[in-house]
């Protein structure tokens, strides 16, 4: 009887939530497939400590729901400096249709230059 009550809590649990879909860079330009509710990870590596920033706008901001933008320092010996790590920007589907995540890595203080600064595209196609 527990065994049967442990094996319903799963499957309850799996159908009620989707796992995250998680982007990185080799993704860019490549069209994923969501749906409303459909929550998205987009994790790129970086490092603050130069003054670059991954910057993220979208093409129609109604159409995804920013959740957290965090930063994330590797791990390094107590006292080191200038290590790097990743950016992670987490979004939620909120509305169907095609929208373009765009992400920059600049100095924010500086005008971003398509010629020489980092910068991804991913288009998402929501059903």
């Amino acid at each position: 009887m527990k065994k049967a009550i442990i094996l319903f809590f799963l499957i309850i649990t799996a159908c009620g939530s989707s796992p995250a879909i998680n982007i990185t860079e080799v993704d860019n330009g490549k069209t994923i497939p969501t749906k409303i509710g459909d929550e998205i990870s987009i994790t790129l590596a970086g490092n603050a400590t130069t003054g670059y920033n991954w910057q993220f706008s979208s093409d129609k901001p109604a159409h995804s729901k920013v959740i957290q933008e965090k930063y994330i320092v590797e791990k390094h010996p107590t006292g080191m400096v200038g290590v790097g790590g990743k950016s992670i920007y987490q979004i939620k589907v909120m509305k169907t249709g095609k929208f373009v995540i765009t992400a920059q890595y600049y100095r924010p203080w500086e005008k971003f230059d398509f010629q020489k600064d980092k910068h991804f595209e991913f288009i998402f196609e929501a059903k």
